[in-house]
């Protein structure tokens, strides 16, 4: 997940360089949004108010579990977009067929694009978090099909 955030965890908000190298593992392990949760109140809890760049930590987290329940390798800012990007294809497979939606987000052979992100506000962040819920909601109901 490369997305235009300033994230971390600041050696002002958590001084011991062995927690956080401790708690960045945490972190890189959590994989269900319940999880992701438990820890963002742990370190409310013990550490106090999240800093942005922690807070934005706690996204980027959010995203990739997103990402990996979809079945996307690479979520990254391209210019202007944010491009969710599937495993490459099998050789002799030209396309992924991608449904095609509405509201934003654009299906190329192997990727999703999301359009008319305002990367420059913090709006963002929940209007993708709203495609990548569409996205995965569509996706189960086409795997039932």
């Amino acid at each position: 997940v490369e997305l235009p955030l300033d994230a971390g965890i600041p050696e002002t908000y958590i001084e011991d360089p062995q927690t956080r190298i401790k708690l960045y593992r945490r972190m890189a392990a959590l994989n269900t949004q319940e999880d992701l949760d438990a820890m963002k109140e742990e370190f409310s809890d013990r550490f106090g108010m999240l800093p942005t760049e922690v807070s934005n930590l706690f996204y980027q987290i959010q995203v990739k579990i997103f990402a990996e329940r979809i079945g996307l390798s690479a979520v990254a800012q391209e210019g202007t977009d944010v491009v969710l990007r599937f495993t490459p294809l099998p050789d002799g497979v030209e396309s992924r067929n991608l449904p095609q939606f509405s509201r934003g987000i654009r299906s190329a052979k192997n990727a999703y694009r999301l359009i008319n992100l305002d990367l420059e506000s913090d709006a963002w962040k929940d209007q993708m978090l709203e495609q990548l819920e569409s996205i995965e909601l569509h996706l189960q109901a086409e795997n039932r099909r």
